[in-house]
């Protein structure tokens, strides 16, 4: 058992300096020029064909939390109360759905983990009476665990054997960001005792995911707009977490013992803007590569957000080279194709360096009545159906 009893912070202000500290410094003022990338120079890529049946249909227009461990891919669907597992051959083992209004099911799904090594589906309510509800993958009702946490989690996964890690997002805005007064939201919850422990990474005014967006109307009345950021602030990267606001200069690692580190820290970032900071997005983290995404924010009203497009947002950081580039990375399965590859994680578990992307059918059809496709995935779509379940491309860096 892994008990957390107390926390490291090492810490990193921002006149460290790489040479003495050892910790990578991201200079976006020293941009290297614009890179196309071969994902086949640096990468593994497997294709899974995910079967398809009546109880496992995978809808196309929804986000799936998933899963992706050496034994089983789970796909959650908030949208459709369920769970879909399947083997690492794409085989249907069985779908959970335990929507009802008994005292051992739900109405809707709440907030969904997976802990692999104990085969258990953890799902969370978060509040005032929060609590966890804890199943085997076969549904089979185990426990019920009220939590000493009464935030608000939008972001949540199983930290370890004993622990949740979550975010707390109560009263998130992305503009004025001072009306964003807590500091902690980044939170440890022991499944067992449902106490909580807050990691020690302080973002005063923080941008969140899920935010509220002040702006003026044209009469100058303030208003408030909900806003989903396509953005997570925490990614799981081999077995430890990374920890990166919107709008901060320093990227956390969080280790298996909870100890937190910087594992990078920006400098040069224009966080000037008339609207709201520069956002800087971390995607995706191998033991190389950190991927990043940078977005101006130029507009703000109730039909969104609008971004500065006229500069390369893509950029990756190199830790062997400890340069900083934009970078493209075109379809690997297209003979012709102008078309590129966004690597980020979102909210997906997977084996460390690997990252999920999912290929829909209707896309693939199109491209195979273009004989555009390469093998092996031409031969997978010739042997499917226009309305199967997508095909996934699990993508590992081979460093």
């Amino acid at each position: 058992m892994t008990i957390v009893t107390s926390i490291t912070i090492i810490s990193c202000t921002r006149e460290t300096r790489e040479e003495s500290s050892g910790v990578p410094v991201i200079d976006f003022g020293n941009l290297q020029p614009h890179r196309n990338i071969d994902l086949s120079e640096i990468a593994d890529i497997e294709y899974i064909k995910v079967e398809t049946n009546d109880s496992c249909l995978l809808r196309t227009d929804v986000k799936y939390y998933t899963d992706v461990s050496d034994s089983i891919i789970a796909f959650s669907s908030l949208i459709q109360n369920a769970i879909f597992f399947f083997d690492r051959q794409g085989n249907h083992l069985g779908t959970f759905n335990r929507r009802g209004m008994g005292p051992d099911e739900y109405p809707y799904l709440p907030l969904p983990t997976i802990d692999p090594d104990s085969r258990e589906i953890i799902l969370t309510n978060s509040g005032r009476k929060g609590n966890i509800a804890i199943y085997e993958l076969n549904g089979e009702y185990k426990r019920k665990q009220d939590l000493d946490f009464h935030g608000i989690i939008d972001l949540i996964y199983n930290f370890n054997a004993d622990y949740l890690l979550v975010r707390d997002k109560s009263n998130l805005s992305l503009e004025p960001l001072e009306l964003n007064d807590e500091e902690y939201r980044y939170v440890l919850i022991d499944k067992n005792t449902g106490k909580n422990i807050k990691l020690p990474i302080a973002e005063k005014h923080p941008i969140g995911n899920c935010s509220r967006i002040f702006y003026q109307t044209e009469a100058g009345e303030p208003r408030f707009w909900n806003l989903k950021l396509p953005y997570q602030q925490i990614l799981k990267s081999g077995k430890d977490f990374v920890i990166a606001d919107l709008a901060k200069d320093t990227i956390y690692r969080v280790d298996e013992s909870a100890t937190v580190s910087p594992l990078a820290v920006m400098r040069n970032v224009d966080r000037r803007g008339e609207f709201a900071p520069t956002i800087v997005a971390t995607t995706f983290v191998t033991d190389r590569y950190l991927f990043l995404e940078t977005y101006r924010v130029t507009g703000i009203s109730m039909s969104g957000m609008t971004f500065d497009e006229s500069e390369d947002n893509q950029v990756v950081y190199d830790f062997k080279t400890r340069q900083l580039y934009p970078y493209s990375i075109k379809y690997p399965f297209l003979k012709d194709t102008n078309r590129h590859i966004r690597v980020g994680a979102l909210c997906d578990i997977t084996p460390a360096n690997t990252f999920l992307y999912w290929l829909k059918m209707e896309n693939l059809f199109e491209e195979l009545e273009k004989d555009n496709l390469t093998e092996p995935l031409k031969t997978m779509v010739e042997q499917s159906d226009i309305e199967d379940n997508p095909i996934l491309m699990l993508i590992t860096f081979k460093e």
